[in-house]
């Protein structure tokens, strides 16, 4: 039966409105997929599994790893956690009850040395600080701020000690973090080369328990030579700072592409302390940590690459007249000149810092805080936060809903108030990064406000600037003096070996404002004044040192330095003498003892008392007996002092050891010549000659010889020969024209 067009077509288009749309079918799969991995995920959250983010660094694996807390029993017989005595000195000691009340509200505070309270300890840091105001604040509760800040720890030990202290209990955590990323070496696989939304896609897959489970199943089934290529970055268990293995920040060397995967590694460990809180059930507060940027050089600068030699040598005439213009305070003219020194290399720190320092003195403050932030970037030994990684801190605040502590914003804002500018200094940090006591109080304060925000914290009716004054000058009051300026000396220490002079030298002396004469501190003092060349300074202080223990043997030493430098020479030799004694009662390294001798020989001899000098050759002898520098130096000094036969007797011992000593054999010449035995003296200039075709004396003494044999034609030649190697010598152009006359 035929069917009409119109009613087929009436039937399909029934038909094709009864069938849902592509768009549905897709919302719908979507749907069911989305279900399918929420139960997935919380079935796999009900058996336990937890996100690989939260147990792994992705960028980083771990050796071996102690704890940093271990459970003792205190006196009172109650359980408690207690820093693991292998990790004091690294941490503060500390202390919290295995089982907290109700009442308690737990706060790790977590982050690096300044953390810790660096160069002091856990008493004025920023979590001492808020432990105390806390406790006044809000005696409702029961607070446990637990100082875990670690020396030196970068953000990925960090987050690897968050995963042991999230199974304490914690209600808070605050990081600060940021300075320590570049202290250890290390490399990163392909994963840190990914463009960054690849990267936080990958985090983002990597914080659910799919992903766990599968990277699980991946590690358990994959052939071996597969994980190969995925593995991680093996660091150790406690810090391995490259500089303690170096001797300065000199170790360091660009390596642009190294820097941004650390850079975005940071940033990746602050995403992952923001998941492992939220996982432990815990709030987490950032804190954005400044740098003392006006105060304090690059510790290490480098060319750019490419610069050709007539572009440094440019630059290098640049660099040095700004630097000079600088000293004389003639800024506008360092300015200029930095500016074009800063055209042909941009790169190189020390310029940036020294442009910006220009600027600030000329009150060009917006153009030298830029200068000042390029240096730090620019810094080849990067020991402070880069700028890249401000931006982290607060993006990583912003997307995840942090509260933050901006401290750089909030030390900006104090500057500007005080001092008309912006740009943070020594006012503010006791070096680099490290705070002021002040700083860490005021943080504190700032935190404490923020919590009261927060509804956290309940301050009672008395709290006020009453009582914050009352804590402050309790704990102020409480501060050991002595371990205050021993801790100023240790700071100066550590940037004297980073080669910041100026700056150790100013520790050195707030440390000695504090303590006054220490036989230690003083010698500190002289040394650093030493290196700034204030001579004066440092004698002063030496000396000071020498009152209180004149049994300090290298203080002696570098006192008779500076007097021997004066050409004072009877000074130089009481204080060398005096050195000598110390260091042979005290048994001082070998070389030490030499470098006395040679300089008490010399010392004498210049002063004709040629027996005591004479003392101090067989003494080096004596010491070093096989040492041919140094019996050929007593063997010319005996030449000098006329004791003939005891010099040939050393000249012919080295060259009977080594007959390839071209000085012994001309030496000897000399003696043997004197005592008239010609062939014999002929023979040894000719392995001198042999040995050391450019000796113009050895040519010149040859011809003498000659001459006085009458065998003129061959004595010219050795004389011409002499002149060719040396032609300023007087002796052979005279004997070459008396050889010369008929």
């Amino acid at each position: 039966m035929d069917i009409p067009v119109s009613t087929m077509k009436n039937s399909a288009c029934k038909r094709k409105q009864k069938s849902p749309g592509w768009g549905k079918k897709i919302l719908f799969s979507a749907l069911i997929c989305c279900l399918f991995f929420v139960a997935l995920e919380t079935t796999l959250w009900l058996i336990g599994v937890a996100p690989y983010f939260n147990r792994n660094d992705p960028l980083v694996g771990f050796s071996g790893y102690a704890p940093l807390f271990v459970e003792q029993t205190a006196p009172d017989g109650s359980r408690v956690y207690v820093t693991a005595p292998n990790k004091v000195g690294i941490f503060n000691r500390q202390q919290f009850p295995v089982n907290k009340s109700k009442k308690t509200y737990r706060i790790f505070c977590m982050g690096g040395s300044t953390t810790f309270g660096h160069p002091f300890d856990h008493a004025t840091s920023f979590a001492g600080w808020l432990n105390e105001f806390l406790a006044i604040a809000d005696p409702s509760r029961t607070w446990e701020v637990i100082n875990a800040g670690g020396i030196s720890y970068a953000s990925y030990r960090v987050a690897k000690l968050m995963e042991e202290l999230s199974t304490y209990k914690p209600d808070m955590f605050i990081i600060y973090s940021g300075h320590n990323e570049f202290l250890e070496k290390r490399s990163y696989g392909p994963l840190a080369a990914l463009p960054d939304f690849l990267l936080d896609l990958n985090v983002l897959a990597s914080r659910t328990r799919i992903y766990s489970a599968l990277s699980r199943g991946i590690e358990m089934i994959a052939p071996a030579g597969l994980m190969q290529g995925g593995k991680r970055y093996q660091m150790t268990g406690e810090v391995q700072e490259i500089l303690s293995h170096a001797k300065g920040p000199s170790t360091y060397t660009r390596n642009d592409q190294l820097h941004k995967q650390i850079q975005t590694h940071y940033r990746l460990n602050l995403e992952r302390m923001v998941s492992l809180a939220r996982m432990a059930g815990s709030d987490i507060l950032l804190v954005n940590p400044p740098v003392n940027a006006r105060d304090m050089s690059p510790f290490h600068s480098q060319h750019r690459d490419g610069l050709t030699h007539d572009e440094k040598t440019r630059w290098e005439t640049l660099y040095a007249s700004a630097i000079d213009f600088q000293k004389k305070e003639e800024h506008q003219e360092a300015i200029a000149l930095f500016a074009q020194a800063e055209e042909i290399d941009h790169r190189y720190a020390d310029l940036l810092f020294r442009y910006g320092q220009s600027l600030f003195a000329a009150g060009h403050y917006t153009e030298a805080k830029k200068m000042f932030s390029r240096a730090i970037d620019e810094d080849i030994c990067q020991l402070r936060i880069q700028s890249p990684m401000h931006d982290a801190v607060l993006e990583t605040a912003r997307r995840n809903d942090v509260p933050i502590v901006d401290l750089v914003a909030l030390l900006e804002a104090d500057s500007l108030s005080r001092y008309g500018h912006d740009i943070l200094g020594r006012e503010y940090f006791l070096d680099h990064v490290h705070p002021t006591i002040e700083v860490n109080r005021q943080l504190a304060l700032t935190i404490l406000n923020l919590l009261v925000e927060r509804k956290t914290a309940s301050p009672g009716p008395d709290w006020g600037e009453t009582e914050i004054l009352a804590i402050s000058q309790r704990i102020k009051q409480g501060i050991d003096a002595n371990k205050t300026a021993w801790a100023l000396r240790t700071l100066g220490d550590v940037l004297g070996w980073a080669g910041k002079i100026e700056e150790s030298h100013a520790l050195y002396m707030q440390a000695h404002e504090i303590l006054g004469d220490h036989p230690d501190l003083l010698v500190n003092i002289g040394i650093s004044s030493l290196r700034l060349q204030r001579f004066d300074t440092a004698l002063e202080f030496f000396e000071k040192a020498l009152t209180m223990d004149p049994d300090m043997g290298s203080v002696q030493y570098k006192i008779g330095s500076l007097y021997e430098q004066q050409g004072q020479r009877d000074r130089a030799i009481l204080h060398y003498n005096e050195a000598l004694r110390v260091g042979e009662v005290k048994k001082i390294p070998l070389e030490n003892l030499l470098e006395l001798h040679k300089k008490l020989a010399a010392l004498y001899s210049a002063g004709n008392e040629y027996t005591k000098a004479g003392d101090h050759f067989r003494a080096l002898r004596a010491l070093r007996p096989d040492d041919e520098r140094i019996s050929l130096q007593y063997g010319h000094f005996l030449l000098e002092t006329s004791e003939i036969s005891a010099a040939k007797t050393v000249f012919s011992e080295v060259a009977s050891k080594n007959p390839k000593s071209a000085e012994a054999h001309y030496y000897l010449a000399l003696i043997l010549e004197g005592e008239n035995r010609f062939p014999e003296a002929i023979a040894a200039l000719e392995k001198t000659l042999q040995l050391d075709p450019g000796s113009a004396d050895g040519h010149t003494s040859m011809g003498s010889i000659l001459m006085r044999l009458g065998r003129r034609k061959e004595a010219a030649d050795h004389f011409s020969a002499a002149l060719a190697i040396d032609p300023a010598n007087a002796t052979a152009l005279g004997y070459l024209r008396a050889a010369q006359e008929e």
